[in-house]
């Protein structure tokens, strides 16, 4: 168990970060740099799906410091601009507020409760603004 990443996409437009209990802080910041990689392999724009659909578990410390280390990692890369959490059964706002706190300002930080309805958000957004 833990996470996993993969391209959501034959284009490799698409990252999914895929978390299955239990996981550590550890692997969290082991899979960012593997995002930092697949990043860095494109010449294009990437989303970024947060897939906590089936996961209910969060590690029982670190949460803030390891939401600002991913805030000035990955989630700044100048290839992200669209980042979706689903969240399943976890509560939007824990989240949210991370999110507020810590996201980089040029970001778009949406939020579904199912994988499915991530891609139909995607599909409404677009990323034409990344550089």
């Amino acid at each position: 168990m833990g996470i996993t990443v993969e391209w959501g996409n034959p284009e490799k437009s698409i990252i999914i970060i895929t978390h299955t209990e239990p996981w550590t802080w550890g692997q969290f910041r082991a899979t960012g740099v593997e995002i930092l990689n697949m990043l860095d392999s494109v010449q294009h724009c990437v989303c970024l799906i947060d897939n906590l659909e089936h996961n209910t578990f969060m590690p029982p410390a670190g949460f803030v410091e390891n939401m600002k280390w991913a805030a000035q990692t990955y989630h700044a890369h100048p290839k992200v601009r669209t980042i979706i959490d689903v969240l399943g059964g976890l509560p939007v706002d824990l989240l949210s507020s991370a999110r507020r706190l810590y996201g980089a300002p040029d970001r778009r930080y949406l939020a579904s409760q199912t994988l499915q309805q991530a891609f139909e958000l995607l599909a409404k957004v677009s990323d034409s603004d990344c550089a």
